[in-house]
C-alpha cells in the first residue's frame, strides 16, 4: 500500500452494500427501467 501512496493513489473502502456507489448497478437500473417502460 505504501507504493500506491508514493504514486499518489488512494484506497477508499466502501460499505458492503452500496449500490448507489456502483456504476454497474446504476447503469443496470436505468436499462431495466427503459426495458419495462417500453413494454
Amino acid at each position: 500500500m505504501e507504493r500506491w501512496q508514493l504514486r499518489g493513489l488512494s484506497i477508499f473502502y466502501l460499505p458492503k452494500s452500496s449500490p448507489h456507489l456502483n456504476i454497474a448497478e446504476i447503469l443496470w437500473r436505468k436499462l431495466r427501467y427503459r426495458m419495462v417502460k417500453s413494454n
